[in-house]
């Protein structure tokens, strides 16, 4: 499960809202997929993974990952 709360990370453009504050909480043991792909596991990202499901942008663009 992933919770994310208030102001997203990408720019006020892409998402069209903010808040004072962000957070996002993904609990321990999980497996995130985007589609057919396993993006997170082992508390890992696999930015490989990421890149195949960006369609044309960089993963930056579509995700930002500041911890883990």
């Amino acid at each position: 499960m992933h919770l994310g709360l208030s102001t997203p990370t990408q720019p006020r453009t892409t998402v069209g809202w903010t808040a004072p504050l962000h957070l996002d909480m993904i609990l321990d043991g999980c497996s995130i997929w985007f589609d057919e792909a396993l993006v997170f596991s082992d508390g890992r990202w696999d930015r490989a993974a990421l890149d195949s499901q960006s369609q044309g942008h960089t993963v930056g663009e579509v995700l930002h990952i500041d911890a883990v």
